[in-house]
């Protein structure tokens, strides 16, 4: 499966929703519609890859015994787990995302710097809704998907190395380092189970997961 890639204007509406939920703007949009003018152009005068990419393999062959996934010989461990059985589970996805990245500028005041972060999280955050919409809808329109399981999320953070021992950080751009950081920054990993019940109604918003961009 090749990459998804997802770009930018495919997210800015519910990416822009939840940018104001992470300043609360809407909660005083008079004292603060300066502020959201500002985070508007500051966006818009960004420079670098505002392009966010998945990239994962689907496995069916594997083995969900308590609280201990195995792949390829691959084990995952989390409480997270202990609720599901074996037996109502398709397969397992598992995957790697790299989110936005912009063009480092030297001396950017703080205030700046804080709301480009929270324009990159925004993104991210809109990255996933799509992506929930992209498998409901286009691979698995009868099935449910789990919550996102990743490390710091229902794995341990010391679990990362086992991601990329499954998928191929290399077709989106990321690593991990020795140190056991994935680059770069805003990228991250995680896996999905895939249910035999029928799909649940989820409110992932309204961006076409039709279009993709290979």
């Amino acid at each position: 499966m090749p990459p998804l890639i997802i770009a930018r204007q495919w997210l800015d509406d519910y990416a822009e929703k939840a940018f104001r939920e992470l300043c609360g703007i809407d909660r005083r949009p008079k004292r603060l519609a300066s502020l959201w003018e500002k985070a508007l152009r500051l966006r818009d005068e960004a420079t670098g890859d505002w392009q966010c990419r998945f990239t994962w393999r689907s496995f069916r062959q594997f083995s969900l015994q308590g609280d201990t996934l195995e792949i390829e010989g691959i084990r995952f461990v989390s409480g997270d787990l202990a609720g599901y059985g074996e037996q109502q589970i398709d397969e397992i996805l598992v995957y790697l995302f790299r989110g936005p990245a912009w063009q480092a500028e030297e001396g950017l005041p703080t205030i700046e710097l804080l709301l480009k972060n929270n324009w990159a999280s925004a993104y991210v955050m809109a990255a996933f809704k799509y992506l929930r919409q992209y498998f409901s809808r286009r691979l698995f329109p009868d099935q449910a998907l789990s919550p996102s399981l990743a490390p710091g999320y229902g794995f341990s953070c010391r679990q990362v190395e086992a991601f990329f021992q499954l998928v191929n950080g290399g077709a989106i751009g990321i690593e991990l380092t020795e140190e056991g950081l994935i680059r770069p920054f805003n990228s991250c990993v995680g896996l999905y189970l895939v249910y035999r019940r029928p799909r649940l109604e989820l409110p992932f918003g309204e961006n076409p997961a039709g279009k993709v961009s290979q």
